[in-house]
């Protein structure tokens, strides 16, 4: 059995990791690509969960010769590059092409989250859980999970607003990757009935990159992967033991 040494640098701007302003996605690859060095990682499998996505995305552009599998679990897509195209909810168009485009909105939604999490942490897990579908539900309820999440938005929010600000303002515009030239071993799981990012956007992705396996969970919110990380462990230690 292939062992696997799995390493999860913060990204800017979150619990000890200092901010950097990026303005564009391409140059938070800057940052991989020195921590790949100083580790000595000649090969390795990028994973990105939610909005680590497009990160891990940028990292695989900018290190291919590297990525032997670029890992997308639940990604945020590039909304931008799409939308016309697919189907958005109204709190996901609400997000992405209103709120994301204007820099006082996006200050008084994060200002507004961290101050709920620091404050009434229970008040904002069972919002969490109201809006998403049963099968997240049965996952999030697990002690472990709910502390890990909850300690997880504290942690990353206690410095400040200023790396999840840059997150979605750089989300939320178009990404600027050569993505039909990304042509590294790529899985997309996407659950199907996920609340938090527009599942339309991860498929055009999907779409997009040239070798790409797209493996929906039919059902599947967006924290299926608390209960079943094992299959991207999995598809990680194949992938480097080639």
């Amino acid at each position: 059995m292939t062992e696997v040494r799995i390493v999860a640098p913060e990204r800017p701007g979150y619990g000890l990791s200092d901010f950097r302003r990026r303005t564009t996605l391409a140059q938070t690859a800057d940052d991989m690509t020195a921590f790949a060095d100083a580790l000595g990682l000649e090969r390795l499998a990028v994973i990105g969960v939610s909005g680590g996505g497009p990160f891990a995305v940028a990292t695989a552009s900018a290190m291919p010769e590297r990525t032997v599998l670029l890992a997308l679990i639940s990604p945020v897509g590039p909304v931008a590059d799409c939308h016309k195209q697919i189907r958005l909810s109204k709190l996901h168009r609400l997000i992405f092409t209103r709120i994301g485009r204007s820099s006082p909105a996006i200050a008084s939604f994060f200002w507004s989250l961290r101050g709920l999490v620091r404050i009434a942490p229970g008040i904002a897990y069972r919002a969490l859980m109201q809006r998403v579908p049963l099968t997240d539900r049965t996952v999030l309820v697990r002690p472990e999970v709910r502390l890990n999440l909850r300690t997880a938005l504290r942690e990353g929010l206690r410095p400040g607003i200023s790396g999840a600000r840059q997150d979605l303002r750089l989300f939320c515009a178009p990404w600027g990757l050569p993505l039909a030239e990304i042509d590294v071993p790529t899985i997309i799981w996407q659950g199907s009935d996920d609340p938090i990012v527009p599942p339309g956007a991860a498929y055009h992705l999907a779409e997009t990159l040239p070798n790409c396996r797209l493996d929906v969970v039919q059902g599947g919110g967006h924290y299926w992967v608390f209960g079943a990380f094992e299959r991207v462990l999995d598809a990680a230690q194949a992938a480097l033991r080639v």
